[in-house]
């Protein structure tokens, strides 16, 4: 017997009661089928509701050949009437979501002729994909006019068509279905084949945010918020800007263009700090010793390391180990011409307590020792 879904009646039941139909031992778990349910399955992209029957926690619900199981850690008594309750807040949202995705994918399909091919609502994240790549100047007008539908309020309607009437009708679906269609149809929006429940207006999903858009299976994958997700966002994102703002001493609506000259100051003074560690590096190659090995440098990136390496090598011969950092933790780069280069690094690094490694005749790593303990060891194996 294929059990009565009373989502389809209404959406909005949060409370029922009904007949337990049957309940089986599954693994740790028990699956208990009633005569009717206003739980919706894990189906359309979206996760299962939650809720008790009878003060039993449901874990998940999965629809099998029109039986709708609930999945629960105590058995019920067969036959018994229990009274069931939907954590309904969490339901309500995922019917805002949904309904935001009709009217997001209904836009897309009737000013791009894009289809949405792929759908999914989870707990924490919900994208859904299209056909074809989405530009960010289509991804902010199909989000200002998906914001426009909701602002009119329009109804959101569902039916089961005959299929006489099904071959009249202009819908959107991902699959050619032919019997029990449920069309779920969005003022002059969108209308679209779904067995997800929604909202009865779309007045009732809030506001619609679209965050971004990266490239995916040939289309794209755009993730969305709806509802109160989607206030929580925008909520972050402004108290970021003003923070942002704080510190920039600059109006919320400048900070971009405020943040890019600092960016350009930072790019110059990157610049000139480069330039500058070149001239030291020269001047240090041309002062050391030939019998130092062992060079604690003044820099602290490994681009200026590099540079530093390179000048020295090309006046002398013999190991160098340049370093910078401090007591008891230094990054090296160490240049030698030995036959047995990679002997030579892996005892060093045992000796030092060191990791890192490369090709000859240049390695690169960190040395957690002193650096009197550097200078000695390679001192060793000279």
């Amino acid at each position: 017997m294929k059990t009565e879904k009373l989502y389809y009646k209404s959406a909005y039941i949060k409370e029922f009661t009904a007949k337990v139909v049957s309940c089986e031992k599954k693994g740790d778990v028990y699956e208990i089928v009633l005569d009717k349910t206003a739980f919706f399955p894990e189906e359309g992209g979206q996760y299962a509701d939650s809720g008790y029957i009878d003060g039993i926690r449901v874990l998940d619900v999965k629809e099998r050949a029109g039986v709708i199981y609930h999945t629960a850690e105590m058995s019920i008594e067969t036959d018994k009437e229990v009274a069931c309750s939907l954590d309904f807040e969490e339901r309500l949202e995922k019917m805002r979501i949904q309904s935001a995705e009709h009217i997001l994918s209904g836009i897309l399909h009737t000013l791009y002729g894009i289809e949405n091919t792929g759908f999914h609502l989870g707990k924490e994240d919900v994208t859904f994909d299209t056909s074809r790549p989405i530009s960010r100047e289509m991804l902010k007008n199909i989000e200002r006019l998906a914001n426009l539908a909701v602002m009119r309020n329009m109804p959101i309607t569902a039916e089961f068509p005959s299929a006489e009437e099904l071959k009249n009708m202009t819908y959107r679906s991902k699959l050619d279905l032919t019997e029990d269609v449920r069309i779920v149809t969005i003022g002059d929006v969108d209308a679209c084949a779904c067995c997800a429940p929604h909202v009865a207006y779309t007045g009732e999903i809030g506001v619609i945010k679209l965050i971004d858009a990266v490239t995916h299976r040939g289309g794209s994958r755009i993730r969305m918020l709806a509802g109160e997700r989607a206030l929580d966002y925008i909520s972050c994102l402004s108290d970021e800007a003003s923070r942002v703002s704080v510190m920039l001493s600059a109006p919320v609506l400048g900070i971009s263009s405020e943040t890019e000259t600092l960016l350009g100051a930072k790019d110059e003074l990157k610049y000139k700090l480069s330039e500058a560690n070149k001239k030291i590096a020269r001047l240090l190659a041309e002062s050391l010793a030939d019998n130092i090995s062992v060079v604690l440098t003044p820099f602290s990136d490994k681009e200026s390391l590099r540079f530093f390496v390179n000048e020295v090598t090309a006046r002398r011969e013999g190991d160098l180990v340049a370093l910078f950092g401090e007591e008891g933790r230094y990054t090296y780069l160490i240049h030698s011409e030995r036959e047995n280069f990679k002997e030579f690094i892996k005892a060093a690094n045992a000796a030092l307590s060191g990791k890192g490694g490369g090709k000859a005749p240049a390695a690169e790593g960190m040395f957690s020792a002193t650096l009197e303990e550097i200078k000695a060891y390679f001192a060793s194996t000279q």
